[in-house]
């Protein structure tokens, strides 16, 4: 679908007087962002460029805020570099705002709690592991979830693109719904978490945090739940995290957790730049610092989804939540075990990987550092650790590594 623009009278004259020029050397049509998602947005817009179809935009902003009243996002990080964290290390983090961590259990009193990774997903969890897992057939068993996780950020690292991803995200949404029923689902609609994650285009990705949680509140709406802002998590991609030039991560992860805060995302989960046992404080403490120089510096959490009334990114907004709702109701069609054990999952994230791949390789997909101004200097990282191989029952979903 392309975006199209009522321009104003005065801006549709100065249109067709630039490209009836004949000294001037640019054509707008060669200025249009393409998206990979099918999206085209063109590059001249003014008041009238968000039509009365957007109207319910301004709704959605005031609707989400009332939600939200004291909305401050928090922070978590990823203890992956090192073996052990002391209760020191721990206490530290929790005193400059962190609240949980991710890939260790930690023991011992009053400290952050950590998070398994696909705790109340048993859906994705399987995804992941090629089978319908232990935790999937108990969870089918008694039809019981203490809360809704669902782990979208295993699809986007497998490679699928921004509205795959939140198609995909409301169909796990609606497999949770059909198998614990109606009444379970509108009680634990408002806290359900949806993690998605998050690359570096940082205003589509501004945009699909927003899509997500337009698509969630129609989604509740549709299925008798109300319209509840529910969570959104965002987690810092792996499909452009680097171990060869780790320090670029920095980089990226800083772009990706931006646009999250300004997306409104309610949490932050950012992987370490590099796990390098060696510097295993300095990933933790770096993650750290990230969040508090967008909050405590640049002060991003200040402003409430100020993104609204933007043009760019409310015209993504809605581009992206039509798209993804509509792919939605198409998967919706066919049966989900059917589909999973097709390995239809797979296979849509593998044929968006391809696209990345081939954009990485010919540089239209920069990762500075690595295909773009490789530095001699850079201090690799130990690989991001993959699942070890086991037997399948059907097709995995396998993390998208473009620096493999």
């Amino acid at each position: 679908m392309t975006s199209t623009n009522a321009l104003s009278p005065a801006l549709e004259e100065w249109k067709r007087k630039l490209e009836s020029d004949s000294r001037n050397p640019i054509r707008l049509e060669d200025l249009q962002w393409q998206l990979p998602e099918e999206i085209r947005l063109n590059p001249i817009y003014d008041v009238g460029s968000l039509g009365p179809e957007h109207a319910y935009l301004i709704d959605f902003h005031n609707h989400w805020k009332e939600q939200k009243p004291n909305w401050k996002p928090a922070f978590k990080v990823s203890a992956l570099p090192t073996a052990s964290l002391s209760e020191n290390e721990i206490a530290e983090a929790e005193k400059l705002g962190f609240v949980a961590w991710s890939g260790i259990l930690a023991e011992g009193k009053n400290l952050l709690p950590a998070e398994p990774e696909f705790q109340n997903d048993p859906i994705v969890e399987s995804l992941c592991a090629g089978k319908w897992t232990d935790y999937y057939k108990k969870f089918l068993e008694e039809r019981k979830l203490n809360s809704i996780q669902i782990h979208a950020s295993a699809f986007h690292n497998a490679g699928a693109n921004a509205v795959e991803d939140l198609a995909f995200a409301l169909l796990v949404a609606e497999q949770y719904r059909s198998l614990i029923g109606n009444e379970r689902f509108s009680e634990l609609a408002a806290n359900t978490t949806i993690h998605l994650g998050t690359s570096t285009s940082f205003f589509l990705e501004i945009a699909r945090f927003r899509a997500m949680r337009l698509l969630w509140m129609n989604f509740c709406d549709k299925n008798g739940a109300g319209k509840p802002a529910g969570n959104i998590q965002g987690e810092t991609s792996l499909v452009t995290w680097s171990h060869s030039d780790p320090d670029t991560n920095l980089l990226r992860h800083t772009s990706s957790m931006m646009s999250a805060i300004m997306g409104g995302a309610d949490s932050i989960l950012a992987h370490p730049h590099t796990l390098d046992p060696a510097l295993a404080s300095d990933a933790i403490r770096q993650s750290v610092n990230i969040g508090h120089l967008a909050l405590e510096e640049a002060h991003l959490g200040e402003a409430f989804d100020p993104g609204s009334g933007s043009y760019l990114i409310e015209i993504l907004s809605h581009e992206l939540a039509q798209k993804a709702w509509k792919l939605f109701c198409k998967w919706q069609e066919m049966p989900f075990k059917e589909t999973v054990e097709s390995g239809f999952f797979a296979k849509t994230a593998e044929a968006s990987a391809e696209i990345l791949k081939e954009k990485y390789a010919s540089n239209k997909l920069v990762m500075t550092g690595v295909n773009r101004h490789p530095s001699d200097l850079a201090r690799k990282s130990p690989a991001f650790p993959k699942p070890s191989e086991s037997e399948t029952n059907f097709p995995a979903l396998k993390t998208l590594f473009l620096d493999a």
